[in-house]
């Protein structure tokens, strides 16, 4: 064993084995069985579709606000509508074809 000051090396590694002790004081109550279901594939996506189409309305609604923000503070209505055309066409596209995809798959 080396001494570094505060810090100590061992050489030794210990070779006693690790003995688990009976866990005497525990009890185990009763659980229901888990209720397990077949995996499906229909229902996944559905709950997939559903959860995208929220997500984009979500975001196109987000939008809108800080749109309203930004002409409620007084932003620049040019360089706002310059920004706007850019990016209130292609989210608004996503939601229409998302939703149109939801509704779409309910219908069947």
């Amino acid at each position: 064993m080396e001494d570094l000051g505060d810090i100590e090396l061992f050489d030794e590694v210990s070779t006693t084995p690790y003995v688990p002790v009976a866990a005497t004081h525990l009890t185990i109550t009763q659980s229901p069985p888990p209720k397990t279901e077949p995996y499906n594939a229909g229902k996944a996506m559905d709950e997939a579709r559903r959860k995208l189409a929220y997500l984009l309305a979500w975001l196109l609604a987000v939008i809108c606000c800080f749109t309203l923000f930004c002409v409620a503070v007084g932003a620049d209505f040019d360089h706002l509508k310059g920004i706007l055309e850019l990016v209130i066409g292609p989210v608004g596209s996503l939601v229409g074809a998302a939703t149109g995809f939801y509704f779409g798959s309910q219908a069947k």
